[in-house]
């Protein structure tokens, strides 16, 4: 401004600081004007965000009209706990322990695009693997363990697993201030019982199954009355606990609350994760989502009990997924699935090479280790044998359920054992 007035002729300065005051005492007579139009902007902005928040956690609530009993209702509480809740038990979605780390995390949906190039859809993936533990079990394990401690004053607990849940149901213990013993089978890797045993509690090695591990903790339990058994599937509790992965998953999907996913695939061992997973669907409305199972050939007691229209139980598991060892699922999971308005389409001959070669796979596509036990539902996007399930579906989640009993030896030794033999040249 300077610069220009110095180049003017005497009378045309005077106009210009004449009409340089006018401007500026017009621009300070309106300022408060301003200031308030901008103030009561601010406010509808807020008034509509608070809206919008509402609007969204309602979308996830069940409408006030379901028939569905309360889940407090005797038929939700399977009689193994010997506990039976008088009150309708809270829904859980989130969760805190110790100041220093929450007993589950929300995780990241993350688009994959090798899976997403590969089978042509829309994949995403649910990654529980980078749950504090590893595995999903860290959401129902948690919820049910502080469950027992705030609502029935539990101080020890003692918890039969195939690693996972025991891993899971020790770091919460550990968060919470409980006593944990944790039984697992022999064929529980020995990194896997130090895991455990890091967080504080007291690991016995017993049996060649989870069934034999699961047998010793309830003989522990009528043998201490201080003592409360954990299932490593078998609560309503936790079922509610895995619940909030779909809860996660409608935040965090694009477009979710006007088109929900066409499918969500995962695994299936004791059936407490799937309980959960059809708790979610309900919870959030997506009552036409279709339900993609995996189970390994000697472990497929879900299968066989959806298509046998009846509760199955094995004789005997014969699978390197050992995680999906249980001989029977829950009935909780079967009542859901029935439930449940859309289709499920429960896969039980995923071969144990598909399920290594899956998880393989995906740790060159994702960087990220799982178990065999999560490669059989990561098969059915990796193997073209199972394509066709995703015909006429334009987007699939699929629960990277995780696991700690793995890393690239044992892959590479399964895989070794489980592959053909390289044709020779005659």
């Amino acid at each position: 401004r300077r610069r220009i007035h110095h180049r003017m002729a005497p009378a045309t300065s005077s106009a210009f600081v004449d009409v340089t005051r006018a401007s500026a005492s017009a621009i300070f007579r309106y300022i408060p004007i301003t200031a308030a139009v901008m103030f009561s902007s601010f406010l509808v902005l807020i008034k509509s965000g608070r809206i919008l928040g509402e609007a969204a956690a309602s979308s996830c609530r069940r409408p006030a009209s379901s028939s569905r009993p309360a889940l407090a209702s005797k038929r939700f509480v399977p009689s193994l706990t010997g506990r039976n809740p008088s009150s309708v038990l809270r829904s859980f979605s989130s969760s805190s322990g110790s100041a220093s780390a929450p007993l589950y995390i929300h995780t990241p949906l993350l688009y994959s695009m090798p899976l997403s190039r590969r089978t042509g859809k829309k994949v995403y993936l649910k990654l529980e693997a980078l749950q504090n533990t590893g595995s999903f079990k860290d959401r129902g394990l948690s919820e049910y363990i502080k469950y027992l401690k705030e609502e029935f004053n539990v101080k020890r607990i003692i918890s039969s697993s195939g690693g996972n849940a025991g891993h899971a149901a020790a770091w919460a213990a550990k968060l919470l201030g409980l006593q944990a013993s944790v039984v697992v089978p022999k064929t529980a890797p020995k990194f896997m019982v130090d895991k455990i045993r890091s967080h504080g509690a007291e690991v016995t090695v017993h049996g060649d199954s989870w069934k034999e591990a699961d047998d010793l903790v309830r003989k522990m339990v009528a043998e201490d009355p201080d003592a409360e058994y954990i299932s490593p599937y078998d609560h309503p509790v936790m079922w509610k606990g895995h619940s909030s992965m779909i809860r996660e998953i409608q935040e965090d999907l694009p477009g979710a609350n006007q088109q929900p996913p066409g499918a969500v695939v995962c695994c299936v061992g004791g059936g407490g994760m799937l309980a959960g997973i059809y708790e979610g669907l309900m919870d959030c409305g997506w009552d036409g989502t279709r339900v993609l199972t995996a189970e390994t050939k000697g472990a497929s007691s879900f299968a066989q009990s959806v298509h046998k229209n009846e509760h199955v139980k094995l004789d005997k598991i014969d699978t390197v997924a050992s995680t999906l060892g249980a001989p029977q699922v829950c009935k909780g999971v079967l009542d859901r699935m029935k439930e449940h308005k859309g289709v499920t389409s429960a896969i039980g001959d995923v071969t144990d090479l598909e399920a290594v070669e899956a998880a393989i796979s995906f740790s060159k596509d994702h960087r990220i280790l799982v178990e065999p036990s999560c490669g059989a539902a990561l098969s059915l996007v990796y193997n073209e044998r199972h394509r066709h399930l995703l015909q006429d579906i334009d987007s699939v989640v699929v629960v990277v359920c995780g696991g700690s009993a793995v890393d690239i030896d044992i892959l590479q030794k399964y895989h070794e054992q489980l592959a053909p033999p390289p044709l020779t040249a005659t």
